[in-house]
């Protein structure tokens, strides 16, 4: 089945302006449990891109990935996934994967951006306008990552809701569930070492932090989990 773009997009697409592909991969510091991102561009120089109006502009790293031809659903009501296949010659990729994580399982959100005819090589895109620049975005889910040969490849697909969870991370009465010295944990004495419980030997009361304890007091007694 066709698909069809909005006559403003087509209008765009017809202009003698560039156009590039960027992927933005939210994971999870291995040290602090922060929020971090991935960002690469299908453009041999980087690409200065304001994701959010208003926001400040967020670099994506030149890597000339290419995409598969779309696989659909069987009823053709939809894509199905998104392949991308991204050159790794000095295996630079790979190693960063293994240093941190594959990334499956990760949301991934794709923009087709324009970049304007004679932009300066670090072209600053979606900058001081209301995204003018930003031609489609969507979200996808990091599906399968895979290494071959010289190569790294992502899977792109739909997010199936019934594998959820809600809430996002299992809720303890007698743990705390951040990262010690971690952002939500906060604390920064002196001790090096933590037995994530609220009031134990080793625990946050005393460190004084108490109103940091990330488990859930309120699960009656009897429960730990």
């Amino acid at each position: 089945m066709s698909r069809t773009l909005p006559s403003s997009a087509v209008l765009q697409l017809a202009s003698t302006d560039a156009y590039c592909w960027l992927i933005s991969v939210a994971y999870s510091d291995t040290n602090t449990g922060d929020t971090k991102y991935l960002r690469v561009a299908s453009n041999p120089v980087e690409v200065l891109f304001t994701e959010v109006y208003g926001g400040s502009a967020e670099t994506y790293n030149p890597t000339p990935f290419t995409i598969d031809p779309l696989k659909e659903t069987s009823d053709a009501s939809n894509y199905e996934e998104w392949k991308i296949t991204m050159p790794d010659p000095t295996g630079l990729v790979k190693s960063w994967i293994r240093q941190n994580e594959s990334l499956a399982g990760r949301t991934a959100t794709m923009y087709l951006v324009r970049i304007a005819d004679g932009a300066t090589p670090a072209a600053s895109v979606g900058l001081g306008t209301d995204n003018g620049d930003k031609i489609l975005e969507q979200p996808f889910l990091m599906k399968e990552v895979s290494m071959v040969d010289t190569a790294v490849q992502w899977t792109l697909g739909p997010r199936n809701f019934l594998f959820q969870t809600f809430p996002g991370r299992r809720c303890f009465r007698s743990r705390c569930g951040h990262i010690f010295r971690g952002t939500r944990c906060a604390y920064s004495g002196e001790d090096l070492t933590c037995d994530y419980t609220f009031d134990g030997p080793n625990g946050c009361t005393g460190k004084g932090n108490r109103d940091n304890y990330g488990g859930f007091l309120h699960i009656p007694f009897g429960n730990d989990r």
